[in-house]
């Protein structure tokens, strides 16, 4: 207990201010150099970077803020949102082992937000009287996973002066523009199947954390599982980075895929840690040790989460328990020998006991969390001995 308070002291008093953004990374021949996709430019959601609007499918949604039909424009675009597979994930979730989805991207980009976004807020709120279906409607556009920028563009997009609200869709490998048009209800259809095509296309690419859909990196295979194990991922990213522009292409696009995976394993983890936080505090817990244990600097961006998950009562021995049993229960893990199983074993019987206690806390987010822990320690007691290796 002592120690995890610790840990959650240090965490928060360590927060740092976030650099500056310096210059855009260079890109790779064939795909979109995404300019704005900056904090600064983040009118209010989820911040992105440039590689979260690569390697999956794109919908960009651009709007006016002073549009008198603003609020019914947003509340058209909400039929997108279902393909993030994101929309009502605060309800009935099992946080604990949840995949995120990740093949899907809608990005509204909403022109002088930044300069009245009391108007965007005014326009995402439901209209008095609304029926169900529009209250999910505006509920999954004020989603903590839906981002709002001011400006956002690329080299090849298309022009939207004075044709606002528009519509355009981009799949998974590279940047050419699958459909674009006028964001009336035939132009939103017409883009909804046209991303639904690259979502389709996105889930075949078999993607995995910091490597994306490369199994088997060629060039920077090594490299990079040092990086990983060692978890010193930003040095080996900033690495990776500047050979995008290698005559080699197919170097050029490994290094392009791999810079993205890299990113948006980040970028992803804290969207996450976002949306569960406050209905699972112990995976929270585990994903922000893992978010911090590849990216410190990356403290700012969870503080909020951090300080909610520090005043939960009960909370604590719950977070370091999850964390253990999850180490545990991968897959990879294996005791040295039948005496290091019979320890392991041993210290989750003593964890079982704690866990009786959590069990009866008032706090539900609790009780739930550790009626689930206590199940997945009964099997694990007994598949423990089976995995030690043979001699």
């Amino acid at each position: 207990m002592k120690k995890t308070m610790m840990f959650f002291t240090s965490l928060i008093a360590a927060l740092t201010l976030s650099a500056a953004p310096g210059k855009a990374d260079p890109v790779a021949e064939g795909y979109p150099d995404w300019q704005g996709v900056v904090d600064k430019n983040c009118i209010r959601g989820r911040n992105i970077c440039a590689s979260d609007l690569r390697q999956r499918a794109v919908v960009i949604y651009e709007t006016d803020v002073n549009s008198p039909a603003l609020g019914q424009q947003l509340e058209a675009s909400a039929q997108l949102i279902t393909l993030t597979g994101l929309a009502g994930a605060a309800h009935g979730v099992n946080w604990e082992d949840r995949e995120m989805p990740r093949e899907f991207i809608l990005v509204h980009v909403v022109h002088g937000g930044l300069k009245n976004p009391e108007a965007l807020e005014n326009a995402l709120k439901p209209p008095k009287g609304a029926d169900e279906s529009k209250a999910v409607a505006f509920q999954a556009l004020n989603g903590a996973f839906v981002p709002y920028y001011d400006h956002i563009t690329f080299t090849g997009a298309p022009d939207t002066t004075g044709k606002l609200p528009y519509v355009y869709v981009l799949g998974p490998d590279g940047k050419e523009i699958t459909y674009q048009g006028s964001a009336d209800i035939n132009g939103l259809k017409a883009a909804f199947v046209a991303a639904r095509k690259e979502v389709v296309k996105t889930k075949k690419m078999e993607w995995k954390p910091f490597y994306g859909n490369i199994a088997e990196p060629q060039f920077f295979g090594k490299e990079l599982e040092k990086a990983v194990a060692k978890g010193k991922i930003d040095m080996t990213a900033k690495t990776i980075v500047k050979n995008v522009v290698d005559k080699n292409a197919d170097k050029a696009k490994e290094a392009q895929i791999l810079y993205d995976a890299i990113n948006q394993t980040k970028s992803d983890l804290i969207m996450r840690i976002k949306m569960e936080a406050h209905a699972c505090p112990h995976r929270a817990y585990y994903d922000i040790k893992q978010l911090l244990k590849y990216w410190p600097m990356e403290k700012k961006k969870i503080d909020a989460q951090l300080q909610r998950i520090a005043q939960i009562p009960g909370a604590m021995p719950l977070c370091q328990a999850f964390a253990q049993v999850l180490e545990w229960a991968n897959p990879n893990f294996m005791p040295k020998n039948a005496s290091d199983a019979k320890a392991i074993v041993a210290k989750m019987n003593k964890m079982k006991k704690q866990l009786s206690v959590m069990k009866e806390s008032k706090v539900m987010v609790v009780q739930n969390g550790a009626l689930l822990l206590d199940t997945q320690l009964d099997q694990l007691i007994s598949e423990i001995p089976s995995r030690v290796p043979a001699k």
